[in-house]
């Protein structure tokens, strides 16, 4: 942690040995970690695309060091006094090119298709993409999952199977308000094809961020039949609120901090359709200015 130091890493400012312990001290971490942040359900936009480039600039700056994570998961991201990210628990984190004295495997339900061990940068990258996919999914969907995969008397190896078929996770399963564009970088960055990846997380950084849409949307239902759109920049001066209910989208839009008010042409019936689908499809109009 000391030879990767960055501001996107936790900064150790001692170790020393108690009788038979080890003590590390460290920056205290006020906001928890991604875990607690996602633990009831899908992050909202906004923080995602302030959280995940930083992530993918600390990991591209470890990878610079010539260090490989091995481990990166929601858990491993703390949240500091300004709600900034930090990457920590470096306890399975090795030098490229070297064998590990504390096990070969790292973090099993984010291990690579192609091997039991994290041993290059690519490794990382799968990894990034399973901890975008959990961000914005939620930690309830993420562990869903899990669950129907681990199977059998082996559930690792239940596990493992799925990934190396790329259904683990889903990369059909997703709230209506990601967009296409970031559903196929996060997809890309979980390819089963290694080369088919991106090459850094610098590449996987930039890429996201070419994705960032007009609206940052979020559930705001924990049924989830209820979609609000906050604008990305302070000159757009309008809001918008998404319902589902009785085989009907009803999409209404706030001016200037005002009632939300019904866009008749954007409300639209789903009957016989998945009202996620429906939902899909307004959010792109209302991204594409088709909705007034």
């Amino acid at each position: 942690m000391v030879a990767s130091e960055s501001r996107y890493t936790v900064k150790v400012f001692s170790a020393a040995k108690d009788g038979e312990d080890f003590v590390i001290r460290t920056e205290y971490m006020p906001n928890g970690s991604l875990e607690v942040a996602c633990s009831s359900g899908p992050v909202n936009l906004r923080d995602f695309y302030d959280w995940f480039p930083d992530i993918c600039r600390g990991v591209g700056h470890l990878h610079s060091r010539g260090v490989l994570h091995r481990d990166l998961k929601p858990a491993n991201v703390l949240l500091d006094e300004l709600r900034s990210i930090k990457i920590g628990d470096f306890g399975l984190a090795l030098i490229k090119g070297t064998q590990p004295s504390h096990g070969q495997i790292a973090y099993i339900p984010t291990l690579t298709p192609e091997s039991d061990a994290v041993e290059s940068a690519s490794g990382d990258i799968y990894a990034l993409g399973c901890l975008a996919y959990r961000l914005l999914n939620g930690e309830p969907a993420w562990s869903e999952q899990l669950l129907q995969v681990a199977q059998g008397p082996d559930p690792m190896s239940g596990i493992r199977q799925a990934a190396k078929q790329g259904l683990f996770p889903d990369r059909k399963v997703w709230p209506p308000y990601v967009s296409s564009a970031l559903k196929r970088v996060i997809s890309r960055s979980l390819d089963t094809d290694p080369s088919r990846r991106y090459s850094t997380a610098f590449a996987l950084c930039e890429a996201v961020e070419k994705t960032m849409p007009k609206y940052f949307w979020e559930a705001s239902s924990s049924e989830g039949s209820v979609w609000l759109g906050s604008p990305k920049s302070s000159r757009e001066n309008r809001s918008w609120r998404i319902t589902t209910g009785n085989g009907v989208v009803t999409v209404r839009k706030s001016i200037q901090g005002g009632p939300f008010r019904k866009v008749q042409k954007a409300c639209v019936r789903y009957d016989g359709m998945e009202a996620m689908y429906a939902v899909a499809e307004a959010i792109r109009m209302i991204e594409a200015g088709e909705s007034g």
